[in-house]
């Protein structure tokens, strides 16, 4: 009979045992239902699970080769800028939150200190936050008249050949610029350096590429019939496109940004080439990147910025 009483002893003994280890193995808060936090230990992590990767952000400035104008595709008629441009196929290759504010026919004064006059509201750089990413640029053709002259030359070219014909043709009523000088281009670097200090200025952790422009035509000056340039013209425009290439590439090694260069290889593809990447002369973008030509821009750069290491950023959970 005795046996009983140990039994009973026994068993509360365990009873007592298990209910400490329960106790110290699960939270109270399981045990009673209670969702009030526990405050952490003072220099300790409050959560220690990996931080989640967001897409970066990513901000395209520029003039026209960056917001590729064409008869089809615009998606914002003031800039004239189309869904499949560099930036935007960029940002679909690798996933980037992209605000893209390149616009037609702006220049580095546009970018860096007013709102492009019927075009923007405010300058392109203001796009730029401090969580700003990535930053791509493709300008300054514009501030040396680069795409101007050479459209105004050749509408002027076709007109006098179309009054040859009988043919009423109309072009804008404005001379075309002079050649830039060597100072011009002298200048062109320096703003082009200032767009990248203002950048990194407003976003000091992005990653700053420049692209440059594939050329309209090759070294030598090649021309056919859907670029109608005088051989003079061609070697004026050849020159041209050398100078803001060279600042171009300068800006980008003063600045250690990085380059994307679309002119060697774009030698191969001019308007005059059996597979080109930018138009000729016509209508509503003479001279700007077909849709070959936007592929291979958005191709190269990234390319670049895959080969930089650039990755998405990450925050805390």
């Amino acid at each position: 009979m005795m046996r009983r009483p140990f039994l009973a002893a026994v068993a509360t003994t365990i009873v007592i045992v298990m209910s400490a280890l329960v106790a110290t193995l699960v939270p109270w808060s399981v045990l009673t239902g209670s969702t009030t936090e526990k405050t952490a230990v003072p220099g300790t992590p409050k959560d220690d699970r990996a931080p989640i990767e967001r897409a970066p952000r990513y901000v395209a400035l520029g003039s026209s080769y960056a917001s590729g104008p064409d008869s089809s595709g615009v998606i914002n008629t003031r800039c004239l800028r189309t869904g499949d441009d560099y930036p935007h196929q960029v940002a679909a290759a690798l996933r980037l939150d992209l605000t893209d504010v390149s616009c037609s026919g702006s220049t580095i004064p546009d970018i860096l200190h007013r709102a492009q006059p019927h075009r923007a509201d405010a300058p392109q750089i203001d796009a730029v936050t401090a969580d700003t990413d990535l930053v791509t640029v493709t300008t300054g053709g514009n501030d040396v008249g680069y795409i101007g002259r050479l459209t105004s030359i050749s509408c002027t070219n076709q007109l006098t050949r179309a009054t040859m014909r009988g043919v009423g043709v109309h072009c804008r009523d404005e001379p075309p610029r002079n050649p830039p000088t060597a100072s011009d281009f002298a200048r062109l670097e320096r703003e082009m350096i200032a767009i990248v200090e203002a950048v990194r200025l407003r976003a000091p952790k992005a990653v700053v590429v420049i692209v440059n422009y594939p050329p309209v035509l090759d070294p030598r000056g090649t021309t056919c019939a859907s670029v109608p340039l005088t051989p003079a013209e061609a070697a004026t425009t050849v020159a041209t496109f050398d100078g803001l290439r060279r600042a171009t590439d300068a800006a980008a090694r003063a600045t250690a940004s990085i380059l994307v260069d679309a002119a060697s290889p774009g030698a191969d593809h001019t308007a005059c080439s059996a597979s080109p990447w930018v138009y000729g002369y016509r209508l509503p973008a003479p001279y700007h990147p077909n849709a070959d030509g936007r592929r291979a821009m958005a191709r190269l750069t990234t390319d670049a910025i895959a080969a930089s290491g650039f990755s998405a950023p990450t925050t805390p959970r």
